[in-house]
């Protein structure tokens, strides 16, 4: 038997009941067996942008999600539409 194939989940949205939220669980209920579906919690503790705290001081929400992405075989990504689109 083969290893599942890992896919990394994200939802754009911070708000709990978003459509984006939403769309994360749903793929979690109708994912083939072969596939697990990782759940990344929140974006909210990530830092912005800040290239002097990169590689080895680099904040460590961001340390957990560099590694989320390198444990997984794809990203699912749900990202809200701007305003006004």
């Amino acid at each position: 038997m083969t290893a599942p194939v890992k896919i990394l989940t994200i939802s754009g949205s911070l708000q709990e009941r978003s459509s984006n939220a939403a769309l994360v669980r749903a793929a979690q209920r109708v994912a083939p067996e072969n596939v697990q579906l990782v759940v990344h919690e929140s974006l909210s503790n990530l830092p912005l942008l800040n290239p002097e705290l990169d590689g080895e001081s680099a904040p460590e929400p961001v340390r957990r999600l560099r590694a989320a992405f390198a444990s997984v075989d794809g990203v699912l990504l749900a990202s809200p539409l701007p305003p006004g689109r």
